[in-house]
């Protein structure tokens, strides 16, 4: 069922302190250990020079072996084994262990016996698979699925660039990508979670695996979905987004020379939508013929957007200055929506507020006393029928009508809200 919110507002002018999404943006409860491909000396810059990838969280580290190299996003492993030192030791009910990773490559094993191609490996916890770039990986403990049984463990299809979320409750041990659960596995009654300290290891064995690894994310707990999909957006933004940054002058959407990892440099194609974008220090004006939509948008170091007068771009989810902005319909000028100071021109900019929601399309003015009132005084049928319930035959009050469904509003911060006929709610059997 669609969840009844009434959401809006953005953050006050001055409260977002951040200059941008960092490694402070994720998720901090239960995090234990933090390896950051862009902050990779703890520094809070990148060092291309650096020899030792430093662990934000602990004091944990990677010293580079063999050929391995940086880009200014990620950690290039090339086929050689990367040990860890110094992990964290515990033992508790639950874990997740996240990379955010592109495979290269992925070979097959040389002979019978030989360890699994693994994205990472620990004292009891692997991420592997059978050795070919079209197989699928698989998470395993140890210490809850004896033996080498692979139909036990949860698997993944075969992906290149993506968030793999490896998770572990009371219950059940799962694995997603992109915070898209792929599978689980039970847990025997006899299982046990104790994760050893000391060695643990990317990219193993030598010779098996090539790996650009951006991050690598480990919690003393299962996180939840919605918590793992705000990993997964931010690790989109900060790591495989089209980027620019620019001098602090104004620039054309349709003229930016984008920087993509794993891809050419060039501009963007005008028709481009549902693609994450990150954009520092500049102002870019964006004409209607732009057709902007993204999937996720991060403003940074004072970068706006300047839409025209006939513009409507839209995001579904969007951050400025490291700072979430929150569903609604927001202009740069008024009267529609909320006046914010990141947003200039006339233009109209609809906010989703999450991957899953529409953008807000209805901005409803007050009435006289102040209410806003939404919904549909007209056009609409509402009376008794059978379904969506627990009893076939039993009757069900209902309300039908094209439009407006809930999620068409966006109301101001604190606004009073006033029914006024029905609105259109989308729900499934109980």
């Amino acid at each position: 069922m669609k969840k009844l919110m009434m959401v809006v507002a953005v953050a006050a002018a001055g409260t977002a302190v951040a200059a941008g999404l960092g490694p402070q943006s994720y998720v901090q409860a239960g995090l234990v250990t933090h390896f950051d491909a862009i902050d990779n000396e703890g520094t809070g810059t990148h060092n291309p020079s650096a020899t030792t990838w430093r662990d934000l969280k602990g004091s944990a580290s990677l010293t580079l072996t063999g050929g391995a190299c940086w880009t200014d996003r990620y950690f290039d492993s090339t086929a050689d084994l990367q040990k860890f030192a110094a992990m964290p030791a515990f033992q508790r009910n639950s874990l997740t262990i996240e990379t955010a990773i592109n495979i290269v490559s992925n070979g097959n094993r040389s002979a019978s016996g030989t360890a699994y191609p693994r994205i990472f490996n620990g004292p009891r916890c692997t991420l592997h698979s059978t050795g070919n770039s079209s197989t699928q990986f698989r998470f395993y403990l140890s210490d809850a699925i004896p033996g080498d049984n692979n139909s036990s463990r949860p698997t993944t299809p075969s992906f290149r660039s993506a968030t793999v979320s490896c998770y572990s409750g009371s219950e059940y041990f799962a694995v997603a990508l992109d915070a898209v659960q792929k599978a689980k596995s039970p847990k025997p009654a006899t299982a046990y979670l104790s994760i050893n300290g000391g060695e643990w290891s990317l990219n193993g064995p030598d010779g098996y695996l090539h790996g650009h690894y951006y991050a690598f994310r480990m919690y003393n707990r299962m996180l939840s979905m919605d918590e793992m999909t705000t990993n997964a957006i931010i690790d989109k933004l900060r790591f495989w987004s089209y980027s620019y940054a620019g001098t602090g002058a104004a620039e054309n959407w349709s003229d930016l020379a984008w920087t993509v990892p794993e891809k050419a440099t060039g501009a963007v194609p005008s028709t481009l939508t549902n693609e994450y974008a990150q954009i520092a220090n500049a102002t870019v004006g964006v004409s209607a013929a732009d057709h902007m939509g993204l999937a996720g948008l991060s403003l940074e170091d004072g970068a706006k957007l300047d839409l025209a007068s006939d513009a409507v771009a839209a995001v579904k989810i969007l951050y400025v200055e490291g700072v979430a902005v929150p569903r609604g319909v927001y202009t740069g000028t008024g009267p529609v929506g909320t006046q914010v100071d990141w947003l200039e021109g006339d233009g109209i900019l609809g906010v989703a507020g999450s991957l899953d929601r529409g953008v807000p399309s209805i901005v409803p003015a007050p009435a006289g006393d102040g209410w806003y009132e939404f919904g549909l005084a007209s056009g609409y049928e509402q009376g008794w029928g059978t379904g969506y319930s627990a009893s076939p035959n039993a009757s069900r009050h209902y309300i039908t009508g094209t439009r407006p469904i809930w999620d068409d509003y966006a109301f101001p911060a604190g606004a009073k809200l006033r029914l006024v006929g029905g609105i259109l709610l989308e729900t499934v059997p109980a």
